[in-house]
């Protein structure tokens, strides 16, 4: 569940003043100083500004916020699509704005993104389901460096979250861990949950972050070689 941010795809880390480390200059971006509007600096970068497309922006030396938000509509630039290059001009703008005025604003791109891809391919929120006073909102927070020594191995995953409605209030519900002991019960009691809860509301669904949750889930099932059926009719649903 990582940011695909800037420092993330480089491999490389962020100065706090503001500098871009040198070994990002094998990815095109010059060993200099930068602004604090510059779009290489990961906590302004306009996503999905990845580095390829910063290299593209700076041969037509766009290589700010404020220059990138003010571009002819009309440009055209090597190697970024149209649809996308005016994707990145409206969220340059909002970011720009944003911290000019002071204020979150926020704009819906759906047509922008249906004209990108298929128009006739459901996107976003078309694909979810009709939602449910049932369904459930799953996370997992995990610590790959911990050693258990008792088992021998390492990671831990030491919470697991289920945000859901119970009788009509908003209820949280947590499963801890502190070793691996204690992980496989909170593995095991936050399935039997889950599985009980599926059986008996057959409109829920499960939402979570991203795949991260059901490859734990599935791991997890192998290590312990418990509650094998239970994960697969749940990821199954």
């Amino acid at each position: 569940m990582e940011k695909d941010g800037l420092a993330k795809s480089s491999d490389t880390s962020i100065k706090e003043e503001g500098f871009i480390s040198k070994s990002l200059s094998k990815d095109g971006i010059t060993n200099q100083s930068l602004s604090n509007d510059h779009l290489g600096i990961e906590n302004i970068s306009v996503e999905p500004s990845k580095l390829y497309q910063i290299k593209f922006l700076q041969n037509q030396n766009i290589d700010t916020l404020e220059k990138l938000s003010t571009i002819d509509s009309n440009i055209q630039i090597k190697g970024i699509n149209k649809n996308s290059l005016e994707i990145l001009k409206l969220q340059s703008s909002l970011q720009f704005n944003e911290r000019n005025t002071k204020k979150l604003e926020y704009k819906i791109i759906f047509d922008q993104k249906k004209e990108i891809n298929d128009p006739n391919k459901l996107i976003g929120f078309e694909i979810l389901p009709e939602p449910s006073q049932n369904d459930l909102f799953f996370d997992i927070e995990g610590y790959p460096m911990y050693f258990d020594d008792n088992s021998k191995s390492s990671g831990l995953e030491y919470l697991f979250g289920i945000y859901y409605r119970s009788f009509g209030q908003e209820t949280f519900l947590k499963f801890l861990a502190i070793n691996h002991q204690e992980e496989k019960k909170a593995f095991e009691d936050l399935i039997d949950f889950i599985f009980s809860h599926l059986k008996k509301y057959k409109d829920a669904h499960i939402y979570h972050y991203n795949a991260y949750e059901e490859t734990a889930l599935k791991k997890l099932s192998q290590k312990y070689e418990t509650k094998i059926f239970e994960v697969d009719f749940i990821l199954r649903e």
